[in-house]
């Protein structure tokens, strides 16, 4: 089989091509300015206009209007992104040419690290970041790397925090389409300061971008009372509310138009216009949704605490081979443990397949609940390879995977429970083909 050349990481990032800066502003102008006749949208920089460049930009992100809304809000400043590899498939030159910084997902490389002090001590380009890392998927703040604070410390430029609500309700991840009709608001602010990063610890740093990420978006929309009438508000909610309160049991939900149910036990609920949760008959357990996410996510930690977690499938392998080849690899044996991921298996052209992820080597997990239109997958990355695996026999896996993800590495790392797990994953990299 012939080599393919891979994604370089090593490749300097370079300053933001003039004429793509330009594109981006003309196209964010009209799309904005659609948003804000048609659709409610209101931008609020009035803190920031003043800042001088070049700035760090922390934001939450739950949808591709996102990336327009962060434009606005920094012009007249040049912005890039930091981006995960795989978002510009088939146009790695546009990734070149914009200046974005390539990132592998919940990894430990530096090599980002690199990229990004370079670009404001050098190129003088701001950089926006979701520090989430992912879509969220619970329409709450998910959980941050613990280094941000060192981040923000050696880079010593000052710290923009851009809010946007309802990004996530207008277009959850678990079901992108049809657009629910609710407006969309943001709001930027100094986060800290420069002289104020002088003055701080890391751990006072990472202490207050942690703070700032603590929000609730359906808690934004009932207290706002912003009523949604989509016919579909509920549709693919039980993607993320997998676990039935009423009989307890697990991937048993499903739900469509304005309701969820389950299919064990029949009990019944119906979303209103401000997402609140009803029981259609008997209790109704959670009215808010973020509270039977979260309690989902603490039946997870019991699992984990009383070590009776496991979670075990066939998954189908994709591997990204560069910018330009997303290929399908086979089929072979995922575990996933007390001892992170493993997986195991002969791939179609006859190579064994061996891939470790340690706990300590991911503290959460990049999940699609239709990657590429294809299904569920989650994003399995080391610091030189990517791969999207896909769930075979299990049929609504992954937000019970994400929890897990987090939940060993908090119980584990986090809180130094007694395991032995190394720092970073051991990978055996099948015998691929590209290089």
């Amino acid at each position: 089989m012939k080599k393919k050349k891979r994604f370089d990481m090593f490749q300097q990032a370079q300053k933001p091509a003039w004429y793509l800066v330009a594109l981006e502003r003309l196209l964010t102008f009209f799309w904005l300015g659609f948003e804000k006749v048609f659709k409610g949208f209101k931008l609020d920089k009035r803190e920031t206009k003043h800042l001088k460049g070049p700035v760090l930009c922390l934001s939450n992100h739950a949808s591709m209007i996102d990336m327009p809304i962060a434009v606005a809000a920094l012009t007249p400043l040049k912005t890039t992104w930091v981006a995960a590899i795989e978002e510009f498939d088939g146009k790695e030159w546009l990734f070149r040419k914009m200046g974005i910084i390539p990132k592998r997902k919940f990894t430990h490389g530096t090599v980002t690290v690199k990229h990004m002090i370079r670009a404001v001590t050098k190129n003088k380009v701001t950089i926006t970041m979701y520090p989430e890392a992912r879509f969220i998927v619970g329409g709450i703040g998910e959980q941050l790397d613990g280094g941000l604070g060192k981040l923000i410390k050696i880079m010593g430029v000052p710290v923009v925090r851009l809010t946007i609500q309802n990004n996530f309700l207008r277009s959850p991840q678990w079901c992108k389409h049809p657009y629910r009709d609710i407006p969309i608001y943001a709001k930027t602010s100094v986060l800290v300061s420069a002289e104020e990063i002088k003055n701080m610890t890391a751990d006072e740093i990472q202490k207050r971008v942690e703070q700032s990420f603590v929000y609730d978006q359906y808690r934004y929309q009932y207290d706002h009372k912003l009523l949604m009438k989509s016919k579909n508000r509920a549709k693919n909610i039980h993607k993320i509310l997998y676990k039935c309160p009423h009989c307890k049991s697990e991937f048993t939900t499903d739900s469509d138009g304005t309701h969820i149910w389950c299919n064990s036990c029949g009990h019944k609920w119906e979303m209103d216009g401000y997402s609140r949760l009803h029981a259609v008959e008997g209790e109704t357990y959670f009215e808010h949704v973020p509270d039977w996410y979260l309690w989902e996510k603490a039946e997870v930690r019991r699992e984990i605490e009383a070590g009776t977690y496991r979670f075990e499938d066939i998954v189908r392998v994709t591997h990204h081979i560069n910018a330009s080849e997303l290929r399908y690899e086979g089929t072979v044996k995922c575990v996933h443990d007390a001892n992170g991921f493993a997986f195991s298996g002969t791939l179609d052209n006859g190579e064994t397949f061996d891939l470790k992820k340690s706990v300590a080597s991911m503290y959460s997990l990049h999940i699609d609940y239709n990657f590429r239109k294809k299904g569920n997958a989650f994003d399995i990355a080391t610091d030189e390879e990517s791969y999207f695996m896909y769930p075979v026999l299990n049929a609504n896996p992954l937000t019970k995977l994400q929890f897990a993800v987090e939940e060993l590495y908090n119980y584990y790392i986090r809180d130094g429970h007694n395991r032995d797990h190394k720092d970073a994953e051991t990978a055996a990299k099948p015998v691929e083909s590209a290089e």
